[in-house]
């Protein structure tokens, strides 16, 4: 890929019907490396965005926001959404960019802006850097199998951003370690939020915010997980009846079990067993 200063590159990619419903797909993917702060301007576009700025600045306003961003900065978002985004007039970024969709690109998208504002700065610049001109030239190439590696791709480009925002990498504190240990080995008992209060010498608030630090999950939901498991385990290995499981895995009856069962899993306890033994 010729990224010479001054030399814009711009790959836009018609997928086929197969591509769109099975694979992350690259819309458009480039390169911009001019003197040039035209502001571009969007919104109800069906596209994903991802720009890393290699060097320079500029600015995006996304969602009600206005942003300033550097070398080393990176955005993602939604191009439904209203949006506007420029180089700075006296110091132009140098941006590698793609739009995407297809797949669960929305969820993806969901996830992070759950957990982040639409710029962030990448764990991994090089990594990401290394995906996005990958793409260009996957693209440029127009391959037998270019689909099937942008959307590989696109994954890892996705994950690396997950990463960055989504997962502290701060140390985990021992009390949230310490937490996590007793929940595996308790989680079949009545547990409540003010028992582990006491227990551990915590504000509720502080408890859950440090374990869904560590975890990624808050205390219940953890707990529940833990008892779906277990239940699906006794479904497909015990003859015991749904009642019985449910008891044993700490649920307060069996129609909060079944609840819970189906909310996880798309069906009941019943249909999971039978699917299973099959």
């Amino acid at each position: 890929m010729n990224t010479s200063r001054g030399k814009t590159v711009r790959i836009i990619n018609t997928p086929s019907e197969t591509v769109r419903k099975s694979f992350f797909y690259v819309q458009e993917a480039g390169y911009i490396n001019a003197p040039d702060s035209t502001a571009t301007e969007r919104e109800n576009l069906s596209s994903f965005l991802i720009v890393l700025v290699l060097s320079g600045s500029g600015v995006l306003e996304y969602d009600g926001r206005s942003y300033t961003l550097k070398e080393g900065n990176a955005f993602f978002i939604d191009c439904t959404k209203k949006h506007l985004y420029k180089a700075d007039e006296k110091n132009p970024w140098e941006i590698l960019w793609v739009h995407f969709n297809g797949a669960t690109s929305r969820e993806y998208f969901d996830y992070f802006y759950s957990r982040s504002a639409a710029v962030f700065v990448p764990e991994n610049s090089f990594s990401m850097e290394n995906s996005l001109r990958n793409i260009i030239e996957i693209n440029e190439a127009a391959a037998a199998n270019s689909a099937v590696r942008s959307s590989l791709l696109i994954v890892s480009l996705l994950t690396g951003i997950l990463e960055s925002v989504a997962f502290s990498r701060e140390p985990v504190p021992e009390t949230a370690k310490a937490l996590k240990r007793y929940l595996s080995g308790s989680f079949t008992r009545k547990i409540t939020l003010e028992q582990l209060s006491e227990q551990f010498g915590l504000s509720k608030y502080h408890l859950e915010r440090e374990f869904k630090k560590c975890c990624g999950i808050t205390i219940f939901d953890y707990i529940t997980a833990k008892r779906i498991t277990l239940a699906k385990r006794l479904l497909r290995f015990t003859d015991k009846s749904i009642d019985e499981i449910s008891a044993a895995c700490g649920f307060s009856d069996q129609s909060y079990f079944n609840r819970q069962f189906k909310k996880s899993e798309g069906m009941t306890g019943s249909a999971f067993r039978k699917m299973w033994r099959n």
